[in-house]
């Protein structure tokens, strides 16, 4: 079962849709190497966009209810979209496709995220 994104309905700002296949040629196949961390819910791997811009993709790790986790996705995203503040990264995108769900944030170099 395929569920379409509703993103129409959303608010979403300053934000990319990237396709699966962009996140995952720049994630080197979400390949242990490019793993920054990993959590319950998603794994964060670092990437470089076509562009040379370099990302952290967030990937949230699927969960048997799609329907729950859609609409939870739909939630954050907007969310996230809205935000403006020094203390969090820039979401710069993301990604439905399927049962995938990936947020795409800018990456903070020589930085920590505490």
């Amino acid at each position: 079962m395929k569920i379409q994104p509703d993103v129409e309905n959303l608010k979403i700002r300053r934000t990319q849709e990237f396709s699966y296949e962009e996140l995952e040629q720049a994630t080197d196949g979400f390949s242990e190497d490019s793993q920054v961390g990993k959590g319950r819910f998603s794994c964060v791997s670092k990437g470089i966009l076509r562009d040379g811009t370099s990302v952290i993709v967030k990937r949230a790790i699927k969960v048997s209810d799609a329907k729950k986790s859609s609409k939870e996705f739909h939630t954050e995203l907007d969310l996230l979209s809205r935000l403006n503040h020094a203390h969090f990264l820039d979401l710069l995108g993301y990604c439905e496709d399927g049962s995938e769900r990936l947020l795409v944030y800018e990456f903070m170099a020589h930085g920590s995220m505490y």
